[in-house]
Parts: structure tokens; C-alpha cells; sequence
């Protein structure tokens, strides 16, 4: 299977806006431009990959679209300071999104398997 990703950010939420111009755009960080510029990759067609696929595609439209509010609301919590050196805020950052990306994965993990199998969550929230 072809996927295709946007040549800036990376995404792979391109769509066409002119399929007779042969016009993309990125719906991931609003890049536009002839669909000869986007990246594409082979992706095997079982489910692991494709699932990374997926995965590495949210995660990076999860940083776009939360870093900087994830350091606002670290800063307002107190969790860092003003003048914190930038790279302690980066690492921070980094490490909230990536943790926010395995537990919405996991969570459709086991949303998945409640609908394969008929169960309902008996996690404790």
C-alpha cells in the first residue's frame, strides 16, 4: 500500500484540493502544493504496519498541535519556571506528548478488544 506524507511536517492527512491540477494540500499544518512533492513510502498491508504507520503519523500531529500548550500548562502548574533553560522544557514537552500518544493507543487497543470480544471496560479510571 502507498501512503503518502506531507513533505514539511511529515503527516500523512494530504488530500487533493484539484485533482486535474494535480493540486495537495496538508491538512496536518496547511502545506500546499503538486502531488510530485509529497513523500511516499510502501507500507506492507498487515496490520502492524500500518498500525505504525498510524502511530508515528499521530504522534507527530500530536506535538504539532500541543507542544506549546502543553508548556503553558506546565509553566501554569509550576512544573517549570520562567527562565527555565529550553532544553529541559523540550525534554519535558516531548516526554507528555509521548506519553499521551502510548495511552491513547493503548486506549484503542482496548477498545478494540471490548468490541472483538462483547466486554465492557472494567479498568478502574
Amino acid at each position: 500500500m502507498k501512503v503518502e506524507l506531507c513533505p514539511q511536517c511529515g503527516s500523512g492527512k494530504v488530500s487533493r484540493t484539484n485533482p486535474l491540477a494535480d493540486t495537495v494540500k496538508c491538512d496536518g499544518c496547511r502545506w500546499a502544493g503538486k502531488e510530485r512533492e509529497l513523500m511516499t513510502t510502501e507500507v506492507a498491508q498487515d496490520s502492524m504496519a500500518v498500525a505504525l504507520a498510524v502511530a508515528q503519523n499521530f504522534l507527530i500531529a500530536l506535538t504539532q498541535e500541543s507542544a506549546i500548550p502543553i508548556g503553558r500548562a506546565m509553566f501554569k502548574a509550576g512544573l517549570v519556571q520562567s527562565g527555565t533553560d529550553s532544553v529541559v522544557i523540550g525534554r519535558l514537552v516531548r516526554s507528555a506528548v509521548t506519553a499521551a500518544c502510548r495511552a491513547t493507543l493503548e486506549e484503542v487497543d482496548h477498545i478494540q478488544e471490548e468490541m472483538v470480544h462483547g466486554t465492557s471496560d472494567t479498568r478502574s479510571s
